[in-house]
């Protein structure tokens, strides 16, 4: 078979066909890697919706601690919030 590919240069392609079985492993392994990924995005919103609570958290728990919350902090290995600021 001969094929004019988008470069206009033509190629030879080789078709190949499927068993039924090979047809059915194919779409299961789609399915799978497809499931994954959707689970993989799931988690990824769950760890994100979990940084942005505590993102807010932190944000009130300096501001009641009487720091800017705009400011970048960090804790220190005695448990204090210390500014990152130099």
């Amino acid at each position: 078979m001969i094929i004019t590919g988008t470069n206009g240069k033509q190629t030879s392609r080789k078709i190949m066909k499927l068993t039924d079985i090979e047809m059915a492993e194919v779409q299961t392994h789609i399915k799978i890697v497809n499931k994954a990924y959707v689970k993989l995005q799931q988690q990824r919103n769950v760890v994100q919706s979990m940084e942005e609570e505590f993102q807010d958290f932190f944000k009130e728990l300096v501001d009641r601690k009487g720091g800017d919350p705009e400011k970048e902090y960090q804790l220190d290995e005695s448990g204090h919030i210390v500014t990152t600021d130099f």
